[in-house]
């Protein structure tokens, strides 16, 4: 769901969705698909540990996500 406006037209859908707007990327800050993968692959541990650990922060189990993590 990008680029397309009003896409909730449906009542059901409408209080279920969460729209925003982004600005533009200016082309001199655009990069590749294939940098942007590589990057992400450099990444994903510490997205993967971040997300862990704040899901377990909300739950109350920070201990049991990390030994997870690390097995």
């Amino acid at each position: 769901m990008n680029g397309i406006e009003n896409v909730a037209t449906r009542p059901d859908l409408a209080e279920r969705v969460l729209q925003i707007e982004l600005e533009t990327i200016p082309d001199a800050k655009r990069i590749s698909e294939k940098a942007l993968w590589r990057e992400f692959e450099k990444q994903r541990a510490v997205i993967g540990v971040k997300r862990c650990l704040k899901m377990s922060i909300y739950e109350g189990r920070v201990g049991g996500c990390l030994a997870r993590i690390r097995t």
